[in-house]
C-alpha cells in the first residue's frame, strides 16, 4: 500500500465488515513513518544470507552486519559476531582502529565512516524535515531518533490546532465524558459524606460505651470502699448500715436527719414526715 490520501484502506481483519476508510493528513503521516520504521527494523535485525539482495558483502553498511551473528562472507556461511570481535580487547582493537570507527558509524548513522566524525550525526539525517522528501535517508540510530523527533513535532502541531472553537456545539453539549465525570464527582462526594457520618456515629457510640464502663468501674470501687460488709447485721455496716437501713446498726448516714424509720432509734414504721422535721442541722429555731 502506498501512503496517499486518495487511497482508501481497511483495518486488518475487518476487510469485509468495515467500509474502507479515507485517509486524512495525519493518517498519511503515520503510514509513511510506519514504513520508515519497518525499514529501520530490518536494517537492525535482518539475518543476511550468502546470495541475493541481502548478500553479506553488499550490506556492510547495515547495523545488523555487526549486531547479529552473520556469515563471514557470501561464499563462507560460517557465522561470526563482528561486534563482539571488534569490542574484545584481547583482539588488539582500540577506538582508534578503522574497524571500530566503521562499526560505530554504521550502527549510528548507517554509513561507513572512518574519519574523526565517525560518531557524529550526518548532514543527510540532520537536514531531514519530513517523511516524504527522502524516506530512505533515515538510517541507523540517528535516523531512528529523527523519526521520533519529526513525529513529536507533528503531534504537537496537531494538538495545538485542537481548540474548543473547533469542537461542534452539539458535541460539547452532549459530551458523554463530561457528564460521566460530573456524575462520578457527585457519587464520590456522597460516599465521602456517608463515610464521615458513619465515622461520627461510631465515635459517639464508643464514647457512650466508655462512659457506661467508667460508671460501672467507679460504682464498683465505691461499693468496695464504703459499702463493704463487716460481719452481717450485727456490725451495723454494709449498705443498710451506711444509709440507716440496717437493723441494730449505728444509725447510718440518715440517722441524724430522722432516718427512714429503720435505724437504731427503734422506730420500725416508715415515716416520710421525719425527713422534714427539725434536726440539728436546720437553720430554724426549735
Amino acid at each position: 500500500m502506498s501512503c496517499e490520501e486518495t487511497q482508501k484502506y481497511n483495518i486488518n481483519g475487518q476487510e469485509h465488515t468495515v467500509p474502507k476508510i479515507t485517509p486524512t493528513t495525519p493518517d498519511v503521516l503515520v503510514c509513511k513513518a510506519t514504513k520508515i520504521l519497518e525499514n529501520l527494523h530490518k536494517d537492525f535485525t535482518v539475518e543476511l544470507t550468502g546470495s541475493g539482495e541481502t548478500a553479506v558483502e553488499s550490506n556492510t553498511n547495515k547495523p545488523s552486519y555487526y549486531l547479529r551473528d552473520q556469515p563471514t562472507s557470501n561464499s563462507v556461511l560460517t557465522k561470526v559476531n563482528r561486534f563482539y570481535n571488534t569490542m574484545v580487547p584481547d583482539n588488539g582493537g582500540t577506538i582508534s582502529d578503522n574497524e571500530y570507527k566503521k562499526m560505530i558509524s554504521v550502527i549510528m548513522k548507517g554509513v561507513v565512516d572512518t574519519t574523526d566524525s565517525y560518531d557524529t550525526i550526518s548532514t543527510e539525517i540532520s537536514n531531514l524535515t519530513d517523511f516524504s522528501n527522502n524516506p530512505t535517508g533515515f538510517k541507523g540510530i540517528y535516523g531512528l531518533n529523527k523519526v521520533v523527533e519529526l513525529l513529536d513535532a507533528s503531534i504537537n502541531t496537531l494538538l495545538t490546532t485542537l481548540t474548543t472553537k473547533s469542537i461542534p456545539t452539539a458535541a460539547k453539549s452532549g459530551d458523554a465524558i463530561l457528564k460521566y465525570n460530573q456524575r462520578s464527582d457527585i457519587k464520590n462526594t456522597l460516599e465521602e459524606i456517608a463515610y464521615r457520618e458513619n465515622q461520627i456515629y461510631r465515635e459517639k457510640f464508643l464514647n457512650i460505651i466508655l462512659i457506661v464502663v467508667g460508671i460501672i468501674l467507679l460504682g464498683s470501687q465505691l461499693t468496695q470502699k464504703f459499702f463493704s460488709g463487716g460481719g452481717g447485721a450485727g456490725g451495723g455496716a454494709g449498705l443498710g448500715g451506711s444509709f440507716g437501713f440496717g437493723h441494730g446498726g449505728s444509725g447510718g448516714l440518715f440517722s441524724r436527719v430522722g432516718g427512714l424509720g429503720l435505724g437504731s432509734s427503734g422506730r420500725s414504721h416508715f415515716d416520710i414526715g421525719n425527713l422534714f422535721k427539725n434536726s440539728s442541722y436546720t437553720l430554724k429555731p426549735r
